[in-house]
């Protein structure tokens, strides 16, 4: 990461958004934690929140749970207020909208793959 990347701190500086945020995390991912990315989406201000972990994924769920990837995208997208459904959306998203706790405070990435 860059210098500039590393410096970027989203509790300080930002906290609120005036667009529903929409997180899809890894389970896998070594690079975002999931533990600090749902504390900051539970305190940040915005007209809709949305966290999906992808149980087969790191961190680059489009390319690794595709078909999955597409139809939460879909599915969270028309959700959102004003918006109209996909009729040709095949599946409904198999990971559940939530923001419960998602991994401890010992273990900031969850669980490692097998």
């Amino acid at each position: 990461m860059t210098p500039e990347l590393l410096r970027v701190d989203l509790r300080r500086q930002l906290k609120s958004a005036d667009v529903p945020l929409i997180f899809f995390l890894g389970k896998f991912d070594r690079q975002v934690s999931q533990a600090n990315a749902a504390a900051w989406l539970r305190g940040v201000a915005a007209p809709s929140k949305s966290l999906r972990v992808f149980a087969g994924s790191a961190h680059n769920i489009p390319f690794e749970e595709p078909a999955a990837f597409a139809d939460c995208l879909t599915q969270s997208l028309e959700r959102l207020p004003g918006q109209a459904r996909v009729a040709e959306r095949r599946e409904s998203c198999p990971y559940p909208d939530t923001l419960a706790p998602i991994a401890s405070a010992a273990e900031p990435h969850g669980d490692r793959r097998p």
